[in-house]
């Protein structure tokens, strides 16, 4: 029996695997090291996870005990990973350090450890080629990304990689016939390749040629769809990468891929069309694109219920009263991982799903509805006239929820038991809708036929990098149902993903909201070899989902055995780090679906790999299944609109600005001259050091000196502009007795040049934030006084509301104001020392 004791052991070893490694010094850590101990790391691992299997199946363990209260698993798999990564890192440092030391050293071991382990490099697959000059432009980008671009490959990947590109098939295979083999040719045959087929104007013609010639449908099917779809979109990818400007082809491109489609698909487009509040314009390529993923996904589970039920006529014939019976809710969709509250007893869940609620009568339902307040069609929070949900009652039709439906007494669908007949093909649906251009439609359905077993969603394991070429592998959640794509706040620092600001809300059914902060992009593929890489914008959520599988043995089902699994773990609990939306879907989405029995999921095939989902026999556990969608609240929307518009709120005064204003109402008075004299507003808790502030203007008056010294044009303007103020008498001469010096302040000033003006080019300016010796300003020492300027969105409301308005500047407008002489027991005449000759 598996000790708790022994499992911690293993735990210890796993988590300190590469930091025992680093101990053993440079000189020790080669590449046979390194490699030998990842293979330890792994049969640890195995040990870990046969260890966790019999613990969780030894009744006797503790329940509470800290193993599983911190969900172990989850941090010694992340331990496992982050280790294994280490060590591939110290893998590829040792081999960049061979490329460096092989030339001078043809003896060096590390670089015979590498030799012995050089079949252990991960093969490099380019897809084949048969000359098809269509083809040209993925094979070309794609050797160009694994291999042209790849620095410091190895010489004997240069010689697979010769022999590989040699595989090429048709007329391309002729090209290269007459070349010899060997690594140092490969340089030769890709030029020959290039020379032959990179013919832009070429291929320009061939892919226009093709999208035209496209087939339209044969018949209304979802490979149909898609075939017609990813055709069309595959070729104007191509276009785009050689240059031509097909975003502005949208008019053309949604007239030619509408003639492809059927009638029955063009009708739903035109029906679709025709609700838009601007129906008379014309639609994108990119609205074409969403509507017809749409319809392809409302295609594959129309198809795939009828192949279900071909396999299982016994579904058909099931007894109605027991279907009745066990009746049992299934939520397919929901906002996120927290339950929502329930109006009526306040435990988490749905009211669909209150039991105090549905031990009602259809009376007293009512009245409840009505003293919460709630919409009586989808139990919302809102008035039934403002219900925006298309859905209606499954008994009569009507605007309202069936659970309300009041039977008619002469209504004769019972039997003689007096019990309502209920049909096998019955449903109780439940939408709701949010009328919004960024909400995606959130669904949780009722059967009233018995399905037993817990639900396997679909699950990817991809291989998730960044702009850096930063990797790791994590478990993705494929949701056809979201809008958006969502990665979690730890896959972001693990890859160190450049986030992008924005704002978007996420919410559900309940009306959940939590906001999404910021947006990365990066790239996936599947964690299988393959070619196949897609970009990927997502928002970032602190966490996506609590799901966790709950499979005991697959190796049941038969239908998936040799099958390459987009997620070969998925009956093993594990995080999920990443959301893939329905656009995503729709683009890793292929033509194959393979099905098992009632209680076996489904496999549908895609780039990733074979995705599994559907139900399993397994006990439920009562388990939250979660999806997350975007939703930009119209109210939202609507109180930003008003708020840009509304002008800014004045600040209230504080006491300073009363102060001042009191002071200004006091002092000021009006010349005979039309002047205004005004008495500077010092500050009563500040006196000012006055004394030394005629050595800081002196110095400054020398520096200005110096600077005319060597600028006489400067002197003349600078000395113009002053007389000008004198007499203007804007400025007097003060003489003052050096013993008086101490009781005035004085202000240094400096010449400003503006060359562009026309009028004045040299103006004076007197710098009163300069600081004495004391460090001391004249500046500091005056109350600032409230802003009196008006608020500029007033100004220009203001403007709008007169047809002719004038603007003028008031010349010197700040010179029309006398000082008085006495401040307090001071006496700061307001001078420029200057020197007698300016």
């Amino acid at each position: 029996m598996v000790k708790m004791q022994d499992q911690k052991q293993v735990i210890r070893l796993i988590k300190n695997s590469f930091g025992n490694f680093k101990k053993l010094g440079k000189d020790m850590m080669t590449a046979g090291a390194c490699v030998s101990r990842m293979e330890q790391l792994k049969v640890r691992w195995e040990e870990f996870e046969k260890n966790h299997k019999a613990l969780m199946a030894d009744e006797a363990i503790d329940a509470e005990d800290e193993y599983f209260a911190k969900n172990q698993y989850e941090i010694s798999y992340e331990d496992f990973l982050m280790n294994m990564g280490l060590y591939q890192d110290h893998l590829l440092k040792v081999k960049r350090e061979i490329s460096q030391l092989g030339a001078k050293s043809g003896t060096n071991q590390i670089e015979a450890d590498m030799d012995a382990n050089r079949a252990k490099l991960p093969q490099i697959i380019i897809g084949d080629f048969s000359g098809d000059i269509q083809d040209w432009v993925r094979f070309r980008d794609t050797f160009k990304e694994m291999v042209i671009d790849r620095p410091n490959l190895p010489e004997h990947l240069q010689d697979e990689l010769f022999e590989d590109l040699r595989h090429v098939k048709g007329e391309a295979a002729e090209l290269l016939r007459e070349i010899p083999s060997g690594g140092e040719h490969f340089a030769n045959a890709w030029k020959v390749l290039l020379n032959h087929y990179d013919n832009t104007r070429l291929l320009i013609h061939k892919l226009l040629e093709s999208l035209m010639s496209m087939p339209a449908m044969v018949d209304n099917s979802a490979s149909e769809l898609m075939r017609v779809l990813n055709g069309t979109r595959n070729i104007l990818q191509a276009l785009k990468a050689l240059g031509s400007p097909v975003e502005h082809w949208d008019h053309f491109t949604v007239f030619l891929t509408r003639s492809k489609i059927t009638l029955q698909c063009q009708a739903k487009w035109e029906d679709s069309v025709k609700q838009k509040e601007h129906s008379t314009t014309p639609s994108s390529f990119n609205e074409l694109c969403k509507f017809l993923e749409a319809e392809r996904s409302t295609l594959s589970l129309l198809e795939s219920n009828k192949e279900f039920a071909k396999k299982t006529p016994q579904a058909r014939t099931e007894n109605k009263a027991t279907a009745n019976k066990n009746r049992k809710s299934n939520n397919f969709v929901q906002a996120n991982a927290d339950r929502t509250t329930c109006p009526v007893c306040s435990e988490m869940h749905s009211v669909e799903q209150c039991n105090k609620f549905r031990k009602q009568s259809v009376e007293e339902r009512k009245q409840t509805l009505g003293k919460k307040r709630l919409c009586y069609n989808c139990f919302g929070t809102h008035m039934l006239r403002d219900c925006k949900s298309t859905a209606t009652c499954f008994t009569c039709n009507g605007k309202h929820h069936t659970l309300i439906h009041a039977p008619f007494k002469k209504d004769g669908a019972q039997n003689s038991s007096g019990k309502k007949k209920v049909s096998s093909q019955e449903k109780l649906e439940y939408s709701e809708e949010t009328v919004s251009p960024q909400s995606v439609l959130a669904t949780t359905s009722y059967n009233a036929q018995e399905i037993s077993g817990e639900a396997l969603l679909a699950t990817a394991s991809i291989r998730a990098s960044s702009s850096d070429g930063q990797c790791t592998i994590v478990r993705a959640l494929v949701d056809q149902c979201a809008q958006s794509s969502f990665v979690t706040e730890a896959l972001c620092q693990r890859l160190c993903l450049k986030k992008r600001r924005v704002n978007v809300p996420v919410s559900g059914i309940g009306q959940g909201l939590t906001n999404s902060r910021s947006e990365v992009e990066l790239a996936i593929r599947p964690h299988f070899p393959s070619k196949f890489k897609l970009m990927l914008k997502a928002y970032v959520l602190p966490t996506i989902t609590s799901y966790q599988p709950s499979c005991r043995d697959p190796k049941i089902w038969s239908h998936i055995q040799g099958l390459q699994l987009a997620d070969p773990n998925f009956e093993r609990p594990g995080r999920i780090d990443v959301l893939l939306s329905t656009q995503i879907h729709a683009r890793i989405v292929q033509e194959g679906l393979k099905t098992g029995g009632e209680n076996a999921p489904i496999a549908t095939k895609s780039r990733l790999g074979w995705i599994l989902s559907g139900s399993v026999d397994e006990p439920s556990q009562g388990g939250t299944i979660v999806c997350l969608q975007t939703d930009g609240q119209l109210d939202d929307l609507l109180k930003s609109f008003w708020e840009i518009e509304e002008p800014p709120h004045a600040l209230p005064w504080s006491a300073e600005d009363k102060l001042c204003e009191a002071h200004y109402q006091k002092n000021t008075i009006r010349l005979a001259d039309g002047r205004y004299q005004v008495r500077l507003p010092a500050k009563p808790e500040m006196p000012l050091d006055w004394d030394n502030s005629r050595q800081i203007a002196r110095s400054c008056l020398l520096s200005l000196e110096r600077k005319f010294n060597r600028n006489p044009s400067l002197r003349v303007e600078y000395s113009s502009a002053i007389t000008q103020m004198i007499e203007s008498n804007q400025m007097r001469k003060v003489d003052i007795p050096p013993e008086d010096y101490g009781m005035h302040y004085f202000l240094p000033h400096h010449a400003v040049v503006k060359e562009s003006s026309t009028t004045t080019r040299v103006r004076p300016v007197f710098n009163a934030s300069a600081r004495n010796a004391s460090g001391q300003s004249l500046n500091e020492h005056l109350m600032t006084g409230p802003n009196l300027l008006p608020q500029l969105v007033l100004v220009l409301a203001h403007w709008r509301c007169y047809p002719i308005a004038f603007v003028a500047d008031v010349s010197k407008c700040t010179y029309k104001y006398a000082f008085i002489q006495k401040i307090g027991n001071y006496n700061p005449s307001f001078g420029v020392k200057t020197r007698k000759r300016i």
